[in-house]
């Protein structure tokens, strides 16, 4: 049986609690995956964030055509 990678669902949340994104990130550990986010998010987020928190936790990955890779991790950005 051949294993599909995971990622980890995360979000970005604002100082008055407002999520201010969301990401996808391919990894199954989670503070990777944050430390992955908050680089990726200082770069491309529009808004400001104060933390980086787990949103749906880890599942399976969405289709590729959304994707990019970020330091060498595919990372999905979602637009909710």
């Amino acid at each position: 049986m051949i294993a599909h990678p995971k990622v980890m669902s995360l979000r970005f949340v604002s100082s008055d609690m407002e999520p201010a994104g969301y990401l996808m990130v391919q990894t199954d550990d989670l503070q990777l995956a944050k430390a992955i986010a908050r680089r990726w998010a200082e770069q491309k987020l529009n808004r400001p964030f104060d933390t980086v928190e787990e949103h749906h936790g880890l599942m399976d990955p969405p289709g590729l055509e959304m994707s990019e890779v970020f330091e060498g991790v595919r990372v999905w950005e979602l637009p909710f």
